[in-house]
């Protein structure tokens, strides 16, 4: 017997595109990161920043917070080289993770969006 493939919902689509650039919900988001749980991109959707520092540009249209393509891609990217360090993990593991963040130098992008800078700001993040 031979086993069913599983169908697939395909690559998410962005749910809207704002000044030429697709934006995307949580759920979206997430299917395309991979590394972190919906829930937690949408509790750093919600404060505007990652909880390593990196601004998420956060807009609203219509009730929704939708994050841009480039920082969802920037999430895939940098969360596929580095693993995000659990809540149990040794404190050599976050020194780690905190010193890649530091190298990629995620903390030196400020946020273009009203809704970011208003949420949580940060003149300084190091």
């Amino acid at each position: 017997m031979e086993p069913i493939s599983k169908t697939s919902r395909g690559p998410p689509r962005p749910e809207c595109v704002i000044k030429d650039e697709p934006h995307y919900t949580a759920a979206g988001a997430s299917r395309i990161i991979n590394a972190v749980s919906e829930s937690t991109l949408r509790r750093w959707i919600v404060r505007g920043w990652s909880s390593f520092g990196l601004s998420l540009d956060i807009e609203r249209r219509k009730g929704r917070l939708l994050i841009p393509e480039l920082k969802v891609l920037v999430l895939r990217e940098f969360l596929g080289a580095h693993r995000l360090p659990g809540r149990g993990s040794s404190a050599k593991i976050r020194a780690e993770f905190r010193q890649a963040v530091k190298d990629a130098a995620l903390g030196e992008i400020r946020a273009r969006s009203s809704y970011s800078r208003a949420r949580a700001p940060r003149l300084n993040p190091r």
